[in-house]
């Protein structure tokens, strides 16, 4: 299991801060994406012994984590280019 870090801002600057609260957000929304793709990786490799396996649960799973994924993604990149990087 990897050992979690936190990004704290050592300073009060708007910038710096802007940045480490985009990085916590996209450190928290990626670690729920993980455990989502744990419990459907966990699902799947049983799945020969549930009786009431539905194909369609792995399939939400799938989707809530694209969405998690997508979310971070949308947010780094209008964080960039709010800094005015291309």
């Amino acid at each position: 299991m990897r050992k979690k870090t936190r990004v704290v801002a050592k300073s009060t600057s708007g910038a710096k801060t802007v940045l480490a609260d985009a990085v916590d957000e996209a450190s928290n929304r990626l670690a729920k994406a993980e455990a989502l793709l744990g419990c459907m990786a966990f699902g799947l490799l049983y799945s020969d012994y549930q009786e009431d396996f539905d194909a369609g649960d792995f399939a939400t799973l799938a989707e809530m984590t694209r969405s998690l994924v997508a979310t971070v993604r949308d947010n780094l990149d209008s964080l960039t280019m709010s800094a005015g990087r291309p």
